[in-house]
This record gives structure tokens, C-alpha cells and sequence, in this order.
């Protein structure tokens, strides 16, 4: 399920970085926010004190990484082969739940 929201995304934003945006008004259009990533967990730390908490491949060319703070705020932040991260979601209330039965953490 993760992995569908996740690939979902990605493909959004790789239709979406080529439109033409000069038409729609300027809250409408989407400015992502991209920044080398030790820049990027540096500002997640310092700001928001978040911290690693899983990662996954998005393809053999993308790192998905999820970013928590103890209050329960998130950030999940997409890395290229390239070194260039962009903040894709984030929010609060994010709750860690144990493994179910049989399966390792």
C-alpha cells in the first residue's frame, strides 16, 4: 500500500515538473522544496527535531526516507541518485506501531 502511494507520487511529480504552470495562479502552482540532502535533514533536525525512521527504495534510482519528531511530526522526503532531496509529504500525529505477530521489526 505504502509502495503504491509512494510510486503515485513519484509519478505526479515527473508529470507534474515538466507542465507549463504560467497559466494557473500562484497559489495554485507547485514549488517543491529540494535541497541537498544533508542540508534538508540538517533543517529537519534543527527545526523540527525529526529523526530517521525508515527508508525504502522507490526505484533503483530514488531513496524514500520518513522523518519523525517524538510530538508526532513527520516530513517523508524523496533522495536521487544525484544527492538532491525534495520534501514530497509531511504532518503530525504519526504513531509507531509495533510489528504484528510473526513478523520482525
Amino acid at each position: 500500500m505504502f509502495r503504491k502511494i509512494i510510486l503515485g507520487l513519484v509519478g505526479l511529480c515527473l508529470l507534474t515538473a515538466g507542465t507549463d504552470s504560467a497559466a494557473d495562479p500562484p497559489d495554485m502552482q507547485l514549488t517543491p522544496k529540494c535541497a541537498r540532502h544533508s542540508e534538508l535533514v540538517d533543517l529537519l533536525q534543527s527545526l523540527y527535531a525529526e529523526k530517521l525512521s525508515g527508508v525504502g527504495l522507490v526505484s533503483p534510482y530514488a531513496l524514500a526516507e520518513l522523518y519523525v519528531a517524538g510530538e508526532g511530526n513527520w516530513t517523508l522526503i524523496l533522495t536521487g541518485t544525484d544527492g538532491l532531496s525534495c520534501l514530497i509529504l509531511s504532518g503530525n500525529g504519526w504513531q509507531s506501531l509495533p510489528p504484528p505477530p510473526g513478523q520482525r521489526a
